[in-house]
C-alpha cells in the first residue's frame, strides 16, 4: 500500500506523523494534506509500518 492510498482511507481529523527508517525526513499533517499533494515527493512510497500512537494520531514509516 502506498502512503497516498492510506491517506485516502484515514479520517480527515487524524494527525499523521510520517518518516522514513533512517530519520532523514519527517512530516506531520492530516490525511487531506497528503491526498491533495502537499507532500508529492513521498506520496507514492510504500508503507513499512503504520502504528496508532494516541487517539486520532498515527505514526507511519515509509520506504525512503
Amino acid at each position: 500500500m502506498t502512503l497516498k492510498d492510506l491517506m485516502k482511507i484515514l479520517p480527515a481529523y487524524t494527525t499523521v506523523h510520517v518518516h522514513d527508517k533512517e530519520g532523514e525526513f519527517a512530516y506531520v499533517g492530516n490525511p487531506h494534506d497528503f491526498v491533495v499533494g502537499a507532500y508529492k515527493s513521498v506520496a507514492n512510497n510504500l508503507i513499512t509500518m503504520c502504528v496508532p500512537i494516541a487517539p486520532y494520531r498515527v505514526e507511519v514509516v515509509i520506504q525512503g
